[in-house]
């Protein structure tokens, strides 16, 4: 008779309540978006660079065995100019030196600049026509 007792005390559900939740979009207004575009001219600054290169002959006249390369000595490009002699001998002729000197100058031209500036419109949703 225990088990009988024991099955009695227990709770019987009987309803159980659930509960949903749902979202939905509600238009409360609509915004009206207008875009300006102004232009102005201002002068811009910028750099130039120019190379100059500076050519010097300078001669050797040198008989050689080989073929010299063209090198680079202290920024200074040198080319060899060579010639065959009839002996076959190679003579170095002359060299010809290239130097670089860099200049920058400031330069100011003028510049067009555009600027665009946005005006939002909050347009109450009573106020618009549902036509459109």
């Amino acid at each position: 008779m225990q088990n009988d007792e024991k099955r009695l005390e227990e709770p019987v559900p009987l309803i159980e309540e659930t509960l949903v939740v749902q979202k939905r979009t509600v238009e409360t207004a609509r915004v009206q978006v207008h875009l300006a575009t102004e232009t102005r001219d201002e002068p811009v600054d910028y750099d130039l660079r120019s190379d100059r290169v500076t050519i010097e002959r300078v001669p050797i006249d040198r008989l050689i065995t080989e073929v010299p390369d063209v090198r680079e000595v202290d920024g200074v490009t040198i080319i060899p100019v060579i010639e065959e002699v009839l002996v076959k001998q190679l003579r170095l002729v002359e060299e010809i030196h290239l130097r670089r000197a860099v200049q920058v100058s400031r330069v100011s031209a003028p510049g067009r600049l555009r600027r665009q500036t946005a005006t939002v419109t909050r347009i109450p949703l009573q106020t618009i026509d549902p036509s459109k």
